[in-house]
């Protein structure tokens, strides 16, 4: 039997975790930590294995291989298979799951077992006070709005104390201006609380707005877990890198003067990305400059030249695609007040990556 984790803060571990449906290799040799108090946000193609993983931590699926342990209890794994009702997790489901024909307090209060009613009572009125609901629990769930049935299925979630809640595309089935305010509001309260969060989500924005850290998921298994500003600046290749939007991809080569270099001049070591491909830069639209190709600049004079291929307007600034005459392309974002339009001759440099 593995061993247990000796990290007391480690809620969730995940070890060398598979799982087969079929002929379909869901989950391939994953492993993850989430610890107490860290909302992790899973992050990948529908078909990656993300809810088959969140459904082996609540044990919804027996898993192959591998190991889950939650806090100090193996719950998975060696033969043993921990019933989803007695391993300590909360579930949140992208339709919310409530029941109709209870009302709201009655709702919060399923899953509270093995206490005395004022016990229950007390505990039901925390939690509705704590997602600010303290008024609604004679309401039945037909008369709520979106966002006040998913607070009541996060109440319902956290009553019993769970070790973890596991969130599952939570935010889905809200309109785009709900979301945004529903989704704060569950940060700050998973926050206030403590718990540790597993989120399963397909939305980039709802990932980098929940999770501490982020797991992208690729063919079952974790192909990179950070901070969502370190994955954005550090992505392990290319399908990571354009999970977090437009790039150009910069070869490196070493220069006369033991300089790494690229078609935009020197760089600095620390922004070179060792990629399968070989070693890159990655140049994110906001971390390069233009000047006008013929003007006085004080554009870098190692910066290439080229011409505006196109301009497009994307609301706080104007993008452009440059051609340089080395034949590369790169993507810049410019003040709307820059003036380049399509044909323009310019000059493209890297300062903030030099």
């Amino acid at each position: 039997m593995s061993s247990l984790p000796t990290d007391e803060n480690l809620v969730v571990c995940a070890r060398n975790v598979s799982k087969r449906h079929g002929s379909v290799e869901a989950l391939n040799d994953m492993s993850l930590d989430v610890k107490r108090g860290e909302i992790v946000a899973l992050l990948g193609p529908s078909g990656c294995g993300k809810s088959t993983f969140l459904a082996s931590i609540a044990g919804l699926v027996r898993i192959d291989a591998g190991t889950i342990t939650l806090g100090d209890r193996l719950v998975s794994g060696s033969g043993l298979h921990v019933a989803p009702q007695d391993r300590r997790v909360g579930l949140v489901f992208q339709d919310h799951a409530l029941f109709p024909h209870k009302t709201v307090a009655d709702n919060v209060g399923f899953g509270l077992h093995g206490i005395g009613r004022a016990e229950r009572r007390e505990r039901v009125a925390e939690m509705l006070a704590l997602v600010r609901l303290a008024d609604k629990g004679h309401r039945y769930p037909h008369e709520l709005s979106g966002g006040e049935s998913q607070r009541v299925a996060l109440a319902r979630a956290l009553a019993p104390s769970p070790d973890v809640l596991l969130l599952d595309e939570p935010f889905a089935s809200l309109d785009p201006t709900l979301r945004v305010e529903v989704r704060d509001e569950v940060r700050s309260l998973l926050h206030s609380v403590g718990s540790a969060a597993v989120l399963v989500s397909h939305d980039i924005e709802d990932a980098l707005a929940l999770g501490d850290r982020l797991a992208v998921i690729r063919a079952g298994r974790v192909v990179q877990v950070d901070t969502s500003e370190r994955l954005h600046r550090y992505p392990v290749d290319e399908q990571v890198a354009r999970m977090f939007g437009v790039y150009t991809e910069l070869p490196v080569t070493v220069g006369p003067d033991k300089r790494a270099h690229t078609a935009l001049g020197p760089v600095r070591d620390d922004v070179i990305l060792h990629w399968p491909t070989g070693p890159v830069v990655l140049a994110r639209p906001g971390s390069l400059a233009v000047a006008t190709a013929n003007g006085t600049s004080t554009v870098d004079d190692a910066a290439a030249t080229g011409v505006v291929r196109t301009r497009e307007f994307i609301g706080y600034s104007v993008r452009l695609e440059i051609a340089l005459d080395d034949g590369l392309d790169v993507v810049v974002d410019v003040t709307t007040e820059s003036g380049y339009v399509a044909g323009d001759r310019v000059r493209v440099s890297n300062p903030s990556l030099a």
